[in-house]
């Protein structure tokens, strides 16, 4: 079902919007959440040549691929000098080299001899040898050796000019991007206002835990495009509804960056039942409808004036399955705010346990003992586990 509006664009579906959800929070909202800058983008279809052809591909990489900025590496896969990262897009295969402390180069990765390719894997190294002749190059592009260089002493009486050629590097969040056009609009022009959006959520104070990838059969506006809207969600991931607002969420466009925002922790406008909190964190830690809960929430008001903490104090009763005892402690946030309790037992993953919401402000003064690692004597807990009592904001 949609809400159909006479005027183009501003159709939307059923529920109340993003904006609306966030005058319900109890608690500050960051300034770049209360942006909206919808456009229209019309209605015409989109032809199938575009994600089939070999025309609209090598269009792309003419006007699209080698020419926009493009994420290339995070800064902490490449933190020493001689830490070096493969790139490859389309026919290009680009190095990219931590050179200095503070300097970060990429180059075209092959060979200015037969244009064999420098470093066929990311890694550590103290030179850029080509493993076919053995041409040799430092970290900062310049030429090191030529094998049997009496044999080619016009590269000798001129080596400045054969410095590795290079591709512009820009870094932005902990994200080193590269482009291969020389004449490019700098990285921090281009993204514009990217950063603001992102000042409570600092992605250069974050580092990447795991990297998985796949090769997929398809165009890659096919992959892309599964990924960049909730519209499938109700179809697709049903059991996810119960905690997640997919029809509440905001797409805006902001000059080079569009952003979507799903919440969480809410419940979908296409169900037509009230799910319990238990229900909601069940879908928020993806169980499985053949799988016991992860947890067992078993809400309780905390009494008042309890320093204003958390909203509520849960009994968390961890699986049956479950070998080991798991403690919680509090996580503030950036701005020193009560966030989220998170597990400490290896057999569970903490991500999939944190329930992020809002709180009042910390108080100054001694933890409570909700908020320090559970203890069996403070929280009952026997040789087994059994209970758990933890602060989880919700």
């Amino acid at each position: 079902m949609t809400l159909i509006s006479a005027r183009r664009g501003d159709s939307r579906s059923p529920g109340v919007s993003y904006q609306q959800l966030l005058d319900t929070d109890t608690g500050p909202v960051a300034p770049s959440l209360r942006l909206e800058s919808p456009v229209y983008l019309g209605e015409a279809d989109y032809p199938v040549s575009a994600y089939t052809s070999r025309a609209a591909h090598e269009a792309e990489k003419e006007k699209l691929w080698s020419k926009v900025w493009q994420f290339a590496c995070r800064e902490e896969e490449i933190p020493d000098v001689g830490d070096t990262a493969v790139y490859d897009i389309c026919d290009w295969s680009i190095l990219v080299v931590r050179s200095a402390p503070d300097t970060i180069k990429a180059y075209y990765n092959a060979c200015l001899h037969r244009g064999r390719q420098l470093r066929e894997f990311s890694g550590w190294t103290n030179e850029l040898r080509c493993p076919f002749h053995g041409f040799c190059w430092n970290l900062d592009g310049s030429l090191r050796d030529v094998p049997a260089g009496w044999d080619f002493p016009h590269v000798y009486e001129r080596v400045d000019e054969f410095f590795l050629p290079e591709v512009k590097v820009g870094t932005w969040g902990g994200f080193v991007f590269i482009n291969m056009d020389p004449n490019c609009e700098p990285l921090e022009s281009f993204i514009g206002d990217l950063g603001k959006h992102f000042e409570r959520w600092p992605l250069e104070k974050r580092y990447k835990q795991a990297h998985v990838a796949k090769i997929i059969a398809c165009n890659w506006k096919v992959a892309q495009e599964a990924f960049m809207e909730a519209f499938h969600v109700v179809a697709t991931h049903p059991q996810l509804l119960a905690g997640i607002g997919d029809a509440n969420s905001q797409y805006d466009v902001f000059g080079n960056f569009s952003r979507a925002i799903t919440p969480n922790g809410t419940p979908s406008p296409h169900i037509s039942w009230e799910p319990t909190q238990q229900q909601m964190f069940d879908a928020m830690s993806d169980r499985r409808l053949d799988e016991p809960p992860l947890v067992e929430l078993l809400a309780q008001p905390v009494e008042a004036g309890r320093r204003g903490l958390v909203d509520r104090r849960l009994l968390v009763r961890r699986r049956a399955s479950r070998g080991r005892r798991a403690a919680f402690e509090h996580v503030p946030d950036g701005d020193g705010r009560a966030r989220a309790v998170v597990a400490h037992d290896p057999a569970i993953s903490a991500a999939s346990l944190i329930a992020a919401a809002t709180s009042p402000p910390v108080q100054a003064g001694p933890e409570p003992a909700c908020l320090r690692p559970a203890q069996p004597h403070e929280q009952g807990l026997d040789a087994a586990g059994g209970l758990i009592a933890g602060s989880v904001l919700v």
